[in-house]
């Protein structure tokens, strides 16, 4: 697939750049729904497929539970982190509370990203199930990803206004490659909707130097019993140095609709 991108780079209206935007490109899980009916808890799903590890509590905003948006296994996604950059094994739970979103930006602690063991659980039926989306186990595929128009990247190319069409276009004839996979992500390049993620986490949170400092986590786009604004799409964030050693108390989250 990296050849065909090149390809599509070399034909477009930013061939002049397609070294720089070769340079760009970056590895990201494809995440789906399965669609087998019965769910299995020891795989990857949205929703509370499993009880939590012994021994930790369920997190909580305002008193109330956070609803459990996914529970991501690394083990299982391994063959598709082309970078390797994930954690080797345990869980990678994903909560998220979307009432938050009536009075936008979210108040913090209305999100948390927790990695834990994978190991003995508690008991399946002290899972609250309030807000949380239907269980269902997810696949994986890996995707490649170019930077959004928007973004410090692709303004350090210069373009112009003709560029930028052809640039927009050309990340059309991206995700065109992709589309049977949806719009679920783990890592890469997000899809964005409208402005600058990174520079919004920046100016949302005050912690780094540079927009370029935040990656994406990631990225839920709306499904059945998942409903980000109009069309919209939710995003998990994380500061790189914090990534890099495993740290997930430093994630944000933002969401954009179409």
């Amino acid at each position: 697939m990296r050849d065909q991108i090149n390809s599509l780079i070399r034909d477009s209206g930013v061939a002049r750049a397609a070294e720089e935007l070769a340079g760009l490109l970056r590895p990201a899980v494809a995440v789906a729904e399965d669609e087998q009916e019965s769910v299995t808890a020891d795989r990857s799903a949205f929703g509370p497929a499993a009880g939590l590890p012994t021994g930790l509590d369920w997190p909580t905003w305002r008193g109330e539970p956070l609803p459990l948006l996914a529970d991501l296994r690394p083990a299982e996604l391994r063959p598709f982190d082309g970078a390797g950059e994930l954690p080797r094994d345990g869980r990678l739970l994903f909560f998220f509370q979307a009432s938050a979103l009536e009075d936008y930006p979210p108040e913090p602690g209305s999100w948390r990203v927790i990695p834990c063991p994978d190991g003995p659980r508690g008991s399946d039926d002290a899972i609250p199930a309030a807000g949380s989306p239907a269980p269902r186990n997810l696949r994986f595929a890996h995707r490649l990803t170019l930077p959004p128009l928007e973004s410090a990247a692709v303004e350090a190319l210069a373009l112009d206004e003709d560029e930028s069409d052809a640039y927009s276009d050309l990340l059309e004839s991206v995700d065109e490659l992709y589309a049977a996979e949806g719009a679920h992500q783990l890592l890469g390049h997000p899809w964005q909707l409208q402005g600058d993620l990174q520079q919004e986490c920046l100016a949302d949170t005050g912690r780094g130097s540079a927009p370029d400092d935040w990656r994406l986590l990631l990225q839920l786009a709306e499904s059945k019993d998942m409903v980000w604004g109009d069309g919209g799409m939710l995003y998990f964030f994380v500061r790189e140095q914090s990534f890099r050693v495993g740290d997930f108390s430093d994630v944000h989250l933002v969401m954009q609709s179409g």
